[in-house]
C-alpha cells in the first residue's frame, strides 16, 4: 500500500480533482524546456488554501516506514510524485505556492480583519514558541517544475519484501584505472634469435643465442578496476538507522567485503564495498508518523573481474556455469608467475587462492549477501 494520508479524514485532504490549472492566452507557467541530457517542464494552477498542506505532499511525493508483522519486517511505503499529464516521463521534483484571495464580508456580516486571523495549524515538535494565529487566505496559487528521475519509480505492489533496492536507486560507473602489479620471481621465454635447444634438454652455454631460453623477469600485469556508485534516494530514517542509534548497522557490517550473489549484474565475488556516504535531508513536509529526516545513500565499489587462467587437459577457461555462484573471480584471483616449463599458459592469468588451498577456506576478503543492505536492521 501507499503512504498513509494524514489529512485522508480532515477537512485538508487532497486528490488531483482539487487541483484546478490556470488558463489564459498563454499559459501561465514558464516554456518546457527539453534538451538530449534533461528536460523541464512547468504548470500553473489553483487549490484552495485550506488544503495547500496535502496538496504539497501529494505533488512531490511523500513517504513512510511501517513494520506489519513487528519488528524484522520493515518496509517503505512511497506516495510517488506526479507525472506531467503530456509529458509522462517527467515527475514533479518541486512546487511553489502563493495564497491569495481574503475572505469576503460585506457591511453586514462585519469588519474582513476579524476573519483573516485563524488559529495556527499545531505546534512544532519540539513545542517552540509560535507566532500564534495566522493570515488565512481562500485560494493558493502552485506552481509546479517537473523533471525526469534518474531512478525507477515503482508502486509498492511492484516490489516484494526486501528488494527495495529495485527502486529510488542508479548507477554510476566511472572509467576504469589501470594499475600495475609488480611481482618478483617471473620469468619469461625468449622467442627470437636461432641456434639455441629447449632447456629442458640442452641448457644453453654462455653466449648462446637465446630462443626457448627463460629469462628472470620482474612482472607487470595491468589491472583494470571501475569506480562504481549505487546511489539510493529518500531513505527514511526509521528504515534505515538501528532503533535508538545513528549507526546504519545494516549497512557497516559489509563494509571491506565482497559480493556473495550477482549484484545489479555484477558477478559474485567482483565488487569490493570501499565505503558508504549518508547526506541527510530535513522533510518540511512530515506529518503523522512520518521522520523528519531522510536519507540519501552512496554505496561505493570497486569492481575486478582480472583475467582468468584455464585447466585441466582441454585447457578450459575457468568460468563456473552458475555465474551467480563462481567464487572463482574476482578479487580472490592472484596471479600466477608460471612454470619452467615453455609455454605455460596460465603464466600471468589469475587463479583463486584461500589461506589452506582449498574452494571453501577462509579467504582474503568475505563475502556478503549485499542486497540484504536494502533492508531495515530494525
Amino acid at each position: 500500500m501507499s503512504a498513509p494520508d494524514p489529512y485522508a479524514a480532515s477537512p485538508e485532504v487532497f486528490n488531483v480533482s482539487h487541483w484546478k490549472e490556470a488558463v489564459k492566452s498563454f499559459r501561465p507557467s514558464e516554456n518546457n524546456f527539453f534538451s538530449r541530457d534533461n528536460a523541464e517542464g512547468s504548470l500553473v494552477g489553483y487549490v484552495e488554501a485550506s488544503r495547500i498542506r496535502a496538496a504539497l505532499r501529494n505533488m512531490i511525493g511523500y513517504d513512510n516506514t511501517a513494520f506489519p508483522a513487528g519488528p524484522g519486517s520493515g518496509i517503505i511505503q512511497r506516495t510517488n510524485p506526479i507525472t506531467h499529464p503530456v509529458y509522462t516521463n517527467l515527475y514533479c521534483t518541486s512546487a511553489a505556492e502563493s495564497q491569495f484571495r481574503p475572505p469576503y464580508r460585506n457591511a453586514l456580516q462585519g469588519p474582513v480583519v476579524a476573519q483573516l486571523k485563524i488559529p495556527q495549524k499545531g505546534t512544532g515538535p519540539g513545542g517552540g514558541p509560535s507566532l500564534g494565529n495566522y493570515a488565512g487566505y481562500q485560494m493558493a496559487q502552485m506552481v509546479l517544475r517537473f523533471q525526469p528521475l534518474p531512478y525507477p519509480v515503482l508502486e509498492d505492489t511492484a516490489i516484494a519484501f526486501g528488494q527495495e533496492y529495485l527502486r529510488n536507486t542508479w548507477i554510476e560507473t566511472e572509467t576504469p584505472n589501470v594499475d600495475f602489479l609488480s611481482l618478483d620471481g617471473f620469468q619469461q621465454t625468449f622467442f627470437e634469435g636461432s641456434g639455441c635447444p629447449a632447456p629442458t634438454s640442452n641448457p644453453c652455454i654462455p653466449g648462446s643465442t637465446p630462443p626457448a631460453n627463460q629469462v628472470p623477469s620482474e612482472f607487470g600485469i595491468p589491472i583494470a578496476k571501475s569506480d562504481v556508485v549505487v546511489h539510493w534516494k529518500n531513505v527514511p530514517n526509521a528504515f534505515l538507522m538501528t532503533t535508538g542509534t545513528t549507526i546504519p548497522s545494516g549497512i557497516v557490517g559489509f563494509l571491506g567485503g565482497l559480493n556473495g550473489d550477482m549484484f545489479f549484474g555484477y558477478p559474485q565475488g567482483t565488487m569490493l564495498f570501499t565505503g558508504v556516504r549518508l547526506k541527510r535531508n530535513m522533510w518540511g513536509l512530515a506529518a503523522g508518523t512520518q521522520d523528519l529526516i531522510f536519507w540519501d545513500v552512496d554505496f561505493h565499489f570497486r569492481y575486478f573481474d582480472p583475467p582468468k587462467g584455464v585447466t585441466g587437459p582441454a585447457l578450459v577457461e575457468i568460468k563456473n556455469p552458475d555465474p551467480t555462484k563462481d567464487f572463482t573471480r574476482g578479487w580472490i584471483c592472484h596471479p600466477w608467475r608460471g612454470s619452467t616449463a615453455t609455454g605455460d599458459l596460465n603464466a600471468g592469468l589469475w587463479f583463486g587462492a584461500s589461506f589452506d588451498g582449498t574452494s571453501a577456506g577462509k579467504k582474503i576478503f568475505q563475502y556478503g549477501h549485499f542486497y540484504e543492505m536494502g533492508q531495515s536492521p530494525n
